[in-house]
């Protein structure tokens, strides 16, 4: 439908008065659109329609209020208030028909009230102009006038009245997108979700067609040679972060869960990392689609998707060759990983079947959403994304997306306000949030509508990477929605040449760092079909159009010489002549081999962070959390350059599979290597564990780019820390970083965060003005908590001076904690269900299998079977131990003694214990087998396969102090032998008394005297050293340095001070054994003041 000749007829009446305006809007304007746009409710426009609170609009379509006025009366100021609140405090306007006709009862939410008000429109017409006005969103809270309406109730709520003027054409094309998109469903989250869903039909059989047709090509020598160079190249890229199916990492585990969450039955043979490709192919499509409508919407407010699309038509549309509406972006449609499916060649039309199926539920939303509410734009489609794809796979990733409100305090920690000529970089930008809430703010700066030249400045300074490829496809389209949605009416009338989405497909880590540099003139880069050489560029869009224009000449089958007329002097110098022959011939000879041209968009990308050049005044993101021993085997291998150059790695530890560092400190230091101007400014969402953890973190806390022999000291500024608040399942702080600035101690802005009331799940779309108000902070100091060693964990309080006694680093350590027993791997074969006492002496013992992971044991099963008493243990767990007292217990057994630490050897065994050997063997393959794969220091040629870990003569001391890895806070207790300290331990289960032992989830303190013991716990337990413990150490995260810190004085049973402690620490274990709810608050201040006396 052409809107010109709309206006052309309109134009050619004679407008007398208000009512020739009213009968030729709906004859000549409406009435027509209507018909064409949305025939089915064509019949609901009302004229002159009553509305039940108050007002008579001049006409109504279902949330659209009509006021028109006669010829040219928004000409003046007077003219357009009119229309907006009628003309005196009788008469109404749009601002009351929007609230009378939104339906509001005494009985709605607040969040209610606000959704239906801010679901009218109200368009005022005068023959000329158009005037659009509604009720947006705002961060304060007003009460609205309803002076002139018959409502009971008060409104107050954080929206603004708002206009625009339009002239007539753009007017039209504004009205024309309203009045088609009434039949449709909004474009939000909940929308979304309940279609594109694990559990929908239409999906699940969507991902299985792609998923057959995908294996077959993969598997099947008649398919595509194409579809298995992309899919290869995907898995070389990003799918070798997740491993193999059949190789040992976490990826394994979590595999089975795709089964779950498709409707798969455990004896459909899936394969995992192909399924995760076609879900990501699917979720592209509908991407793409959705992208597609969006801007054909833009261009052309009246178009409609109505035909079903053939084969040759979807290859072009996912080629960026289909129409004029894919003409605004220039890399969002384009051939890569996802767009395997364009060439296959199969008879069954599996892609246009899906496609079009897709295509008819992307034409169910209002894409005129975010166009008409711009300040509306939110990522939902990350939420879509985390639907899905399994959590536990996502995890596996890092991929833990922030929701909006932290981003917005993000940006405001790290200063940037939207300054249009300010750059700034996400470098795993994951769905784009960052980088569409950066747009958003420069949007706001240029008051709600960008120019032609304002695209040009955001494309070219706010930059985005991200490895994940389907990651890059929902920023893009993110960024899209962002940009596009608030562009004035004009841009589109002469867009010029198509923009550039600056988010790149790209491993943001590696690149700048393990590409190398093959000469003066050349990077180079490994590929699943080998090494590519490209030339350097110092300018990135230089880059990018070389590699476009060289792909085309590639599909086009030009020769060397064409092809170089068009880029010399232009694109690259005359001295690459050689470099760009060798590389235009490998590509030709790939696309001939029908490996195809698709390299040189993938080659665009995958050099992306070494091709941009400058570095940017900001660097903002949420970098993966991934834990070194949960990568795959290939992908350590392959980032290992980067940990050992930054010198990262806690201890030089890269060979240790249990190392506890995480890839988002190697993320870190690349970024403030490589991203980061000096002097610039950048904050990142991270564990809280890098700053405050004893068992990792000391390589990233140096605060210093050493690699190379560069010396770039950098500083933390601020941290917010989020741990007490329901953001992420791992505490969280934001870190702002600016480099060139060495860190200075005590840094005095730790500022940690706390929900006021209980903590609970907080609105990812919530905006941080709202969500600050429920929350309340403390600022405290922070510095390292050993005084000799800047890399140590860090301590915060909010008064240092008690503390810095406790902790004194001149002073010696009589007391070092221990690890408890570690069974590497086979927790569900030692670890004993109660074992019963037999008439002969013997005990009948049944391991726990279910708290067994690996599937070979699994497998084998329970081991039920007598054994001697000799290796049985009375064992505690963190669950079975509380502050001052023990809950439970359990059984373990452990084939080690003194003289044996590291396991009886299996001929002793066999003589001392002949059935405890026995039953053993049953799980001889599995154990070894796990024993090799978990152990540290294994040495099968010399240790039994049933060796543990962490058994020493600590093991078997009568007495220990006892505190969890994991608890909210510190807390801890002393045992001595299972029949004095277990509660009601039973008498008759071994011939004598035991020793207790722990596992690895307990640390210990190993002692042979009883008081000793006692005046240790009740030094950790007291208020002031829980504090100081609690301040260095995360609740995940307290170890066996919990005692290395202290400079707890050697027990003198002489020191009155001593013996006071250790008294008071008897007498409060003492209540809890008789009551487990004992009240020891009075108890527990006389040991604190005791405690404090020690120190002071």
């Amino acid at each position: 439908m052409e809107l010109f000749k709309l206006e052309k007829a309109f134009k050619s009446n004679v407008f007398n008065n208000e009512d020739d305006i009213k009968l030729h809007f709906h004859s000549d304007i409406v009435n027509p659109l209507l018909k064409e746009l949305n025939p089915t409710m064509a019949g609901q426009y009302k004229s002159e329609d009553i509305l039940l609170a108050g007002g008579r609009t001049d006409a109504t379509f279902q949330n659209i209020l009509f006021e028109l006025k006669k010829y040219n009366y928004f000409k003046t100021e007077k003219g357009i208030d009119e229309a907006l609140y009628g003309r005196n405090d009788k008469d109404h306007g749009l601002y009351d028909y929007i609230i009378s006709n939104a339906g509001i009862s005494p009985d709605d939410t607040k969040e209610d009230m606000l959704q239906k008000i801010s679901n009218g429109i109200g368009v005022g017409f005068d023959g000329v102009s158009f005037i659009f006005a509604r009720f947006a969103t705002a961060a304060i809270v007003k009460k609205l006038n309803t002076d002139k309406l018959n409502l009971p109730i008060e409104i107050e709520l954080p929206v603004v009245f708002i206009y625009e003027k339009k002239d007539f054409s753009t007017g039209l094309k504004r009205l024309a997108l309203l009045l088609k998109q009434q039949d449709k469903i909004a474009l939000n989250k909940k929308n979304l979700i309940s279609i594109i869903n694990p559990k929908s039909a239409f999906v699940q059989k969507s991902i299985k067609i792609i998923y057959d047709e995908l294996y077959f090509n993969l598997n099947d020598l008649k398919g595509s040679t194409r579809v298995r160079t992309l899919y290869d190249e995907w898995d070389r890229v990003f799918g070798t972060m997740y491993g193999d199916d059949e190789e040992a990492t976490s990826f394994t585990e979590v595999s089975s869960v795709i089964k779950d969450l498709y409707g798969y039955s455990d004896t459909v043979t899936i394969d995992s990392k192909v399924y995760l490709f076609a879900l990501q192919t699917f979720f592209n499509m509908f991407l793409k689609l959705l992208i597609y409508s969006f801007l054909a919407q833009l261009v052309s407010p009246t178009f409609v998707f109505n035909d079903t699309l053939t084969k040759p038509q979807i290859d072009k549309l996912f080629d960026g060759e289909l129409n004029k509406y894919e003409s605004l972006v220039k890399n969002f449609f384009e051939s890569h990983f996802m767009e395997w499916f364009t060439y296959t060649c199969s008879d069954s039309n599996f892609d246009t079947n899906v496609v079009n199926d897709i295509l008819q539920v992307v034409n169910k939303f209002d894409l005129s959403t975010y166009i008409l509410k711009p300040e509306e734009i939110q990522d939902i489609l990350q939420e879509v994304y985390m639907e899905l794809i399994p959590a536990e796979m996502r995890h596996l990733m890092g991929e833990y997306f922030s929701p909006d409100w932290i981003v917005e305090h993000a940006l405001d920690l790290v200063g940037f306000t939207g300054d249009i000529e300010r750059t700034l970089i996400d470098p795993t930008a994951g769905s784009g949030t960052f980088l569409t809430h950066a747009i958003k703010r420069i949007i706001k700066q240029k008051e709600g509508k960008l120019s032609r030249e304002d695209i040009e400045k955001i494309t070219h300074n706010i930059i985005g990477f991200d490895i994940n490829p389907i990651s890059v496809v929902s920023a893009k389209a993110n960024y899209i929605l962002a940009v596009f949605s608030s562009c004035d009416d004009e841009v589109f009338e002469d867009f010029a040449d198509p923009v550039d989405i600056p988010i790149y497909i790209a491993d943001s880590i590696l690149s700048p760092v393990v590409y190398t540099e093959e000469s003066e003139l050349t990077l180079s880069i490994d590929t699943s079909v080998g090494k590519f050489q490209i030339p350097k560029f110092s300018d990135y869009a230089d880059a990018s159009e070389f590699l476009k224009t060289l792909s085309q000449h590639i599909d086009d089958k030009c020769d060397f010489d064409t092809f170089w007329s068009r880029v010399e002097n232009r694109l690259i110098d005359d001295k690459y002549k050689d470099v760009v022959e060798e590389l235009f011939n490998r590509l030709y000879t790939l696309h001939r081999a029908g490996n195809d041209s698709f390299w040189p968009i993938i080659l665009r990308n995958s050099f992306a962070p070494i091709l941009i050049g400058n570095k940017f005044d900001f660097v903002v993101g949420n970098p993966p959390w991934i834990a070194w021993k949960s990568m795959s085997k290939s992908y350590r291998e392959g980032t290992l350059e980067i940990w050992k150059s930054y010198r990262i790695f806690e201890k030089n530890a890269y060979d240790k599979k249990t190392t506890h560092d995480d890839f988002g400190m190697a993320v870190t230091y690349v970024a403030v290597d490589k991203y980061l101007k000096n002097n610039g400014n950048m904050v990142f969402l991270l564990p809280a564990s890098f700053l405050k953890s004893t068992k990792g973190g000391e390589g990233f806390r140096k605060f210093s780019i050493t690699r190379y022999g560069q010396n770039i000291p950098f500083s933390i500024d601020s941290v917010d820390d989020f741990s007490g608040v329901k953001l992420f399942t791992i505490p969280t702080v934001a870190i702002k970083i600016t480099k060139g600035i060495e860190m200075k101690y005590p840094m005095n802005k730790y500022k940690v965060w706390k929900q006021i009331g209980k903590k609970s799940s907080i609105d990812s779309h919530a905006k941080w003005s709202q969500v600050v108000n429920n929350l309340s902070y403390d600022i405290l100091a922070a510095q390292p908590v050993d005084g000799n060693d800047k890399q140590s964990s860090w301590l915060t309080m909010l008064d240092m001076s008690l503390a810095n006694k406790i902790l004194d680093s001149s002073k010696q350590r009589y007391y070092s904690g221990r690890k408890g027993i570690e069974p590497a791997g086979a927790k569900g074969v030692y670890l004993l269900k109660k074992p019963i006492r037999c008439r002969d002496g013997l005990l009948l013992i049944q391991n726990c299998i279910e708290r067994q992971r690996r599937k070979d044991f699994l497998a084998k099963g329970i081991n039920k079977g007598k054994v001697e008493e000799t290796f049985v243990y009375p064992m505690l767990g963190g669950r079975n131990i509380g502050k001052w007292q023990i809950k439970s217990n359990e059984f373990i057994l452990v084939p080690h003694t003194i003289e044996y630490k590291y396991g009886i050897p299996v001929e002793e065994l066999n003589k001392i214990a002949p059935k405890t050997s026995e039953w053993l063997h049953f799980y001889y393959d599995e154990l070894l087998a796990s024993r090799i794969q978990n152990g540290k220091f294994f040495n099968p040629a010399t240790q039994p396969y049933y060796r543990l870990d962490n058994v020493g003569e600590y093991t078997y001391a009568p007495y220990k102090v006892l505190w969890k890895e994991q608890t909210g806070s510190m807390s801890a207790v002393v045992v001595g032998s299972y029949l004095e300290s277990i509660p009601n331990a039973d008498r008759d289960l071994f011939s004598e008394d035991k020793t207790i032992v722990v596992d690895s989830k307990v640390l210990m303190l190993g002692l042979s005297d009883f008081d000793e013991a006692n005046y240790v716990c009740g030094i950790l337990n007291s208020k002031d050293v829980v504090d100081v413990i609690d301040g260095y150490a995360i609740s995940t995260n307290r170890g066996v340095d919990v005692l290395k810190y202290l400079a707890i004085p050697k027990f003198d049973s002489n020191n009155q001070t001593h013996k006071n402690i250790a008294d008071y620490s008897i007498q409060i274990h003492t209540q809890f054994k008789s009551n487990k709810n004992a009240n020891v608050s009075q108890l527990e201040k006389q040991l604190n003041d005791y405690v404090r006396e020690l120190f002071e």
